[in-house]
């Protein structure tokens, strides 16, 4: 199976279109280019797709992660995590957030929607997710990282309908050391990782990503009461998977089921996209044996 970290499905034309954090994990590609790999069976996949490659001058130089594309107004866009390093003396320096990238195609080339991120400038925020089914308007949830904050949390902004702008202020949904199956991680740290909303006729589930015991990468979701993005949300009692493994998303497969999508182990290098079947049982999800 391919080595990837955070795998984003995209069914399209009869095939699975696979994304992926590739980057800086022992890929000849170094960070520097978006992957996309095509199969038939989520078992068989294709030669890599470049499907984003680095423009000169960009902003980012390293750690492209976690891409997700959406169908939109006729369009592609891909929400992904970018870190520049340039004129950084440290940690503290640098720059990381989520930006917008923009097709006509899911296999692109993508090309840089705004030259900024969609998230807060002056903060560190990573893995941004969309939600394009509002009437309202369109919404972007992502963490405000633990590196920078110790606690890190889930934030929801409003964009306006062009995915151009953020509208307002942004509203914390909740954080890591909320989740009642979170454990501190490191120096007594809690890590928000990997939202994604997976929306069904009668629930609204937010997935998200932390530590859980034995400092073991696990996931889980939280359910808006609502129905609503602006929730509130309950969060679930106990993880979904808890066996080194997260940062997913669902997607229906070709014969109309339900598959959960994370990577796992969560080590360096040995990182694997696993597909595992899931299901909506009154109000919560639960893996299928």
């Amino acid at each position: 199976m391919i080595h990837l970290r955070d795998p984003f499905i995209v069914v399209h034309n009869n095939h699975y279109i696979m994304y992926g954090t590739t980057g800086d994990y022992g890929t000849p590609f170094q960070g520097k280019n978006v992957l996309a790999y095509i199969s038939d069976d989520l078992i068989n996949w294709g030669t890599p797709i470049v499907v984003f490659q680095r423009p000169n001058n960009f902003w980012a130089d390293s750690h492209f992660w976690a891409p997700e594309v959406y169908a939109y107004h006729a369009r592609w866009y891909m929400a992904i995590t970018f870190t520049g390093w340039k004129g950084a003396n440290s940690y503290q320096d640098i720059k990381r957030g989520t930006q917008l990238l923009v097709s006509e195609s899911p296999l692109g080339p993508f090309m840089p929607y705004h030259n900024e991120t969609i998230t807060p400038f002056d903060k560190k925020c990573l893995d941004g997710t969309l939600y394009l089914n509002s009437p309202e308007s369109a919404y972007l949830i992502y963490c405000e990282e633990w590196q920078s904050i110790r606690d890190g949390t889930f934030v929801l902004q409003k964009l306006s309908s062009n995915l151009k702008d953020r509208i307002g202020e942004s509203t914390q949904i909740f954080s890591a050391s909320d989740i009642p199956w979170a454990k501190p991680y490191q120096n007594n740290d809690y890590v928000s990782d990997g939202p994604y909303i997976f929306e069904t006729e009668t629930n609204l589930f937010l997935l998200i990503s932390s530590y859980t015991k034995n400092q073991t990468y696990a996931i889980g979701f939280a359910r808006s009461i609502t129905k609503k993005i602006e929730g509130p949300w309950q969060l679930s009692e106990s993880p979904l998977y808890e066996l080194d493994g997260g940062h997913g998303m669902i997607f229906r497969s070709l014969k109309g089921n339900h598959i959960l999508a994370i990577h796992s182990p969560n080590t360096a290098k040995k990182e694997r996209p696993l597909f595992l079947p899931i299901r909506e049982k009154g109000q919560t999800l639960e893996l299928i044996n």
